[in-house]
C-alpha cells in the first residue's frame, strides 16, 4: 500500500466518523458529504471541509465525465470539462455543460466526477439495491441534448421532403401537359383511339429516325442540365436563405455543410445561374495552357454549341428518353469537388462563412476535375441517349415489318401508351399526396424538435439520481 493514500476501508471509516461528528452539514451521510446540483447548463459540486479528498479537490479541482452507449452497444467515455475552485466558491467547482456530446447516445448519459489522479468521486452511499456510488444523471439536459440531435435529423428530412415535393409537382404538370398535347384525356377515352389512317406517320413519339437521333439525344441531355440548373437556382435563391434565417444565431456546422453540399448534386451547375459563364470562368482560372483545358477543348465547344442551340426551348420540351424530372447527375466525388470550389463563396453570400472553416481550399486539380466530370457526364448522357433511341427505332421498325397485323398493332400500341400515360398522371398524383403527407409529418417533427425542454431554473439535487434507476 502506498503511504499517504487512504484505503477504501479507511475512507469509508472517515465518512462514518463525519456522520457522527457533523450531523448539521448540508452534505450528509447519504450523499457522503458532497452535494451535486444542476441549474441551467451548469453542474455544481460542493463538499464538506472534512471530506477525505478535500485537499485534492481544493488544490486541483476535478473533471466532469460522461459515459453513454452508441449504435452497436459501444460504450463511449467523453470528458465534458475541467473545473477548479473559483475565488468566492469555497469548496465548490462548477462545470459548464455542452449543448451536445460528440456522438449520438442511444440511452441515458451517465455523469461522474473524476479527480486528476483518475479517482472517481463517490456522491452517495451504496445499499442492497444500488451499488453504484459515483454515477448520476441530469435528466433535463439529457432530454434537451437528445432533442437537439432529433432537430438536426428533422431539418434534413424536411429539406428532403420539400425538394421531393417540388420535383413531384413539376412531374405532374409535365405529364398532364404531355397527355393533353397528344389529344388524350381519360382512360375510357383511350379505348376510342382509331388506327392511324396513314400508317407511315403513326410512329411513336420516342421512335426517332437514325439521322435525327444524335440531335435528339443532345437536346434531351441539354434539357437535363437546364432542369438541374433551374432546380438548384431556386434552392440557392429561396430555400437555403430561408433555412439559415430560421436558425437565428445557432451554428450547426454539420447541418450547414449538408445544406450547402446539396447544391452540388448535378453536373455543370455550380450554384445556379448561367452555365456557359460558369464553364468560361473555370477555363479562365485554369488558363489556356492548361493540359486538361486543351484535352477537353473539343468537348467544351461541343457542349457550348449544344447549349446555345437547345437551352432556351428546354422548359417545354418533352424528352424522348428518361423521365421529365430527370436531371444530369454525376459521381459523389464530383459533388465534394464542387463543394470545395463553390462552397466558400456560397457560404459567404448566405452569411454562414463559419460553416466552411476547416474545409480544404480548392486546388487546380479540383477545377480540372469539375470540368472533366461535367463534360464526361454530358458525353455519357449523349452516348446512352443515342443507344436508347436506336433501340426504340429498331423495335418500332420490327413492329412495322409485320404489315398484315400492323394496323391493329399500331392501334393497340397507341391504346396501351395512352393508358400508360394517362394512368401515370394518377400515379404521380398519388406519389405527390404521399410526399405531402411526409412533408406535413416532417414539419410537425421539426416544430416539436425545435422546442427543447427547459433546463432546471433553480438548483436541482442530483446525488440520488443514479444512472441505473428508471
Amino acid at each position: 500500500m502506498m503511504p499517504g493514500r487512504p484505503t477504501a476501508v479507511a475512507a469509508l471509516w472517515l465518512f462514518a466518523s463525519l456522520a457522527l461528528a457533523q450531523p448539521g452539514f448540508a452534505q450528509d451521510r447519504e450523499t457522503l458529504w458532497t452535494k451535486a446540483t444542476a441549474e441551467g447548463r451548469v453542474i455544481s459540486l460542493a463538499w464538506d471541509k472534512q471530506h477525505p479528498w478535500d485537499a485534492a479537490l481544493t488544490a486541483a479541482g476535478a473533471e466532469l465525465v460522461a459515459k453513454y452507449q452508441v449504435d452497436g452497444r459501444r460504450e463511449v467515455t467523453e470528458p465534458l470539462g475541467r473545473a477548479t475552485v473559483r475565488p468566492g466558491d469555497s469548496r465548490t467547482v462548477r462545470f459548464a455543460l455542452p449543448e451536445t456530446v460528440r456522438a449520438n447516445p442511444i440511452g441515458p448519459v451517465c455523469l461522474f466526477v473524476q479527480l486528476p489522479d483518475r479517482r472517481v468521486l463517490p456522491i452517495r452511499r451504496a445499499n442492497a439495491k444500488l451499488t453504484d456510488t459515483v454515477g448520476f444523471r441530469y435528466d433535463a439536459w439529457d432530454r434537451q441534448m437528445r432533442q437537439r440531435t432529433q432537430a438536426r435529423a428533422a431539418e434534413q428530412n424536411l429539406a428532403a421532403a420539400e425538394r421531393a415535393l417540388a420535383v413531384s409537382t413539376q412531374s405532374v404538370a409535365n405529364q398532364e401537359a404531355s397527355v393533353k398535347s397528344r389529344g388524350w384525356s381519360t382512360l375510357d377515352a383511350c379505348t376510342t383511339i382509331a388506327a392511324p389512317a396513314n400508317l407511315a406517320s403513326a410512329r411513336p413519339f420516342d421512335a426517332v429516325a437514325p439521322l435525327e437521333q444524335d440531335e435528339v439525344a443532345r437536346r434531351v441531355c441539354v434539357r437535363q442540365v437546364w432542369l438541374a440548373n433551374d432546380l438548384i437556382t431556386n434552392y440557392v435563391e429561396n430555400i437555403l436563405p430561408e433555412r439559415f434565417a430560421n436558425d437565428g444565431n445557432r451554428r450547426d456546422v454539420e447541418a450547414a455543410r449538408s445544406r450547402l453540399t446539396a447544391t452540388f448534386s448535378a453536373a455543370f451547375v455550380g450554384t445556379g445561374g448561367d452555365v456557359t459563364a460558369l464553364l468560361k470562368a473555370i477555363v479562365d482560372r485554369l488558363g489556356g495552357e492548361n493540359a486538361t483545358v486543351n484535352a477537353r477543348l473539343e468537348q467544351l465547344r461541343e457542349f457550348a454549341r449544344d447549349w446555345s442551340t437547345f437551352a432556351e426551348t428546354s422548359e417545354d420540351y418533352r424528352p424522348q428518353f428518361g423521365k421529365a424530372e430527370t436531371y444530369l447527375r454525376w459521381q459523389s466525388t464530383a459533388e465534394e469537388v464542387a463543394f470545395r470550389i463553390f462552397g466558400p463563396a456560397l457560404a459567404k453570400a448566405l452569411n454562414v462563412a463559419w460553416a466552411m472553416e476547416g474545409v480544404p481550399a480548392a486546388t487546380t486539380r479540383d477545377l480540372e476535375s469539375f470540368l472533366g466530370a461535367s463534360l464526361d457526364a454530358y458525353a455519357g448522357c449523349v452516348e446512352d441517349g443515342r443507344k436508347q433511341l436506336a433501340t426504340k427505332w429498331e423495335n418500332w421498325q420490327a413492329e412495322q415489318a409485320r404489315a398484315p397485323q400492323f394496323a391493329t398493332s399500331a392501334r393497340d400500341f397507341l391504346v396501351r401508351e395512352c393508358r400508360q400515360e394517362v394512368g401515370l398522371i394518377d400515379k404521380l398524383k398519388a406519389e405527390r399526396a404521399a410526399i405531402e403527407g411526409q412533408l406535413a409529418k416532417a414539419k410537425q417533427a421539426m416544430t416539436v424538435a425545435s422546442t427543447p425542454p427547459a433546463l432546471a431554473s433553480k438548483p436541482e439535487l442530483l446525488n440520488q439520481i443514479s444512472c441505473s434507476q428508471p
